[in-house]
Order: C-alpha cells, then sequence, then structure tokens
C-alpha cells in the first residue's frame, strides 16, 4: 500500500471517529457539520497497526488512549500476532514502533497494545459528568 493510500485510509477512520465523538454521522457537505475540524484533532491520534503471525498477518487501526503508549484496537486486528507475532504502530506523522500485547478479548473483540512512546496524542472521550442517562453512547470500530 502506498504512503498517500495509508494517509488517506488514516484520514477516512479520523473523519469516522471525529464524526462518532462530534455526536452522529452527519454529512460532511453540511454548512453545519464541523466533521473536519473535528478529525483534525482526532487525526494524530488514529494509528495503523500490523500484525504479523507465523501463518497470516494483516493490518488495522487503534486509537491512542494513553499518552504513554496504550492503544486501543479490534481483537481481530491482532490475532495474526496474538500467539508469539509481531505488532508494529505507524503513526500519523510517518513514525513506526514495535507494540506488545497488553490484553485481548476475543469475546468482545478488543484488544489493548502498548507502545514505548510517551507524550503521543490521545484520543479525546465524551465528559462522563456532561452524559445523561438517555444519551446514545458512540462506539468505535473501523478497522
Amino acid at each position: 500500500m502506498s504512503t498517500s493510500s495509508r494517509t488517506s485510509m488514516r484520514t477516512r477512520r479520523a473523519a469516522w471517529l471525529a464524526a462518532a465523538v462530534a455526536g452522529g454521522m452527519a454529512s460532511s457537505r453540511s454548512p453545519s457539520c464541523q466533521v473536519t475540524s473535528v478529525a483534525e484533532k482526532a487525526l494524530p491520534s488514529v494509528v495503523t497497526i500490523r500484525a504479523k503471525g507465523t501463518s497470516s498477518s494483516g493490518t488495522g487501526s487503534g486509537e491512542i488512549m494513553k499518552s504513554d503508549g496504550y492503544i486501543l484496537t479490534n481483537n481481530h486486528v491482532i490475532a495474526p500476532a496474538a500467539s508469539g507475532g509481531t505488532l508494529a504502530v505507524l503513526f500519523s506523522d510517518g513514525k513506526t514502533a514495535p507494540a506488545t500485547l497488553v490484553g485481548p478479548d476475543p469475546l468482545t473483540d478488543v484488544a489493548v497494545i502498548k507502545v514505548l512512546t510517551q507524550g503521543l496524542n490521545r484520543v479525546g472521550l465524551a465528559d462522563a459528568a456532561r452524559t445523561q442517562p438517555a444519551d446514545t453512547p458512540r462506539g468505535r470500530s473501523f478497522s
């Protein structure tokens, strides 16, 4: 995959995440839609993950959850590397880092990995104190 294709995919993922965080999947053509500005803020928090195992490999996306290197992704993304393979993370600035598996959960298709990089831009999440009981939760699943 070319560098421009990877950048385009990360931009689309960031826009999807931004729309979800902003409260919906409104059209980016809408004059009141703020997806572009939210996507610009989210892009540095979206990463591409490469998983290599002995018999398979794959790529997917993840979000930086903590500035000290914890990344949330889907379990199916890391599955090829779960039994002794390797994980590598590609950041939006083009830098890469090896990652280790912190915890997979095949039942819910969620996994946490960690890189040894500090000072990362973590994804912004909603303020739980400002949510209401009837609010619709927004999740992730775009890898």
